[in-house]
């Protein structure tokens, strides 16, 4: 049995679609805050030049 199936007997139907959802929420913004802050080759000039 692995954990989303222990998660699944030990709550109800509707708090496991919560959970679910906030679950979904969490990775989604995750994702989208390090697209974010992903560094782009014409910023890693402009960094680079910044330390020199």
């Amino acid at each position: 049995m692995n954990w989303t199936d222990r998660l699944n007997r030990s709550i109800s139907a509707e708090q496991g679609e919560f959970v679910k959802g906030g679950m979904h929420f969490a990775w989604y913004n995750l994702v989208r805050i390090h697209r974010s802050l992903r560094v782009t080759p014409a910023m890693g000039v402009q960094l680079a030049e910044a330390v020199d």
